[in-house]
């Protein structure tokens, strides 16, 4: 019996990527090498970094904040990526320095 590519893409689509793909993704989406979104990657914070990029916010900005003010939370932190997303955008606008984000990150 031979599946049908219907079945074989819905197969495909159940299994998690493989971490070297994640970290192509993201480094792809970030404009950067895959080596340097390593960290986020290994963490499982790559989804929550993208959604911020969808829900507005500076890609580059979201990938210090999760590296440096959100590490330990894990994946999913507990700054919906929305807050975060304009927290990136103010400090892209030069309206907050990221000093003055990175205690609203951490929360």
């Amino acid at each position: 019996m031979e599946p049908s590519p219907e079945s074989i893409e819905e197969v495909r689509a159940s299994i998690p990527r493989v971490t070297a793909a994640r970290r192509a993704r993201h480094a792809e989406a970030v404009g950067v090498t895959p080596e340097s979104v390593t960290v986020i990657v290994d963490r499982g914070q790559d989804d929550y970094v993208l959604a911020v990029h969808a829900a507005g916010g500076d890609i580059g900005r979201a990938v210090v904040h999760v590296q440096q003010a959100v590490a330990e939370t894990g994946p999913a932190p507990t700054l919906p990526p929305v807050d975060l997303a304009g927290l990136t955008q103010l400090e892209v606008e030069g309206a907050l320095t990221a000093t003055q984000t990175r205690p609203c990150s951490s929360s």
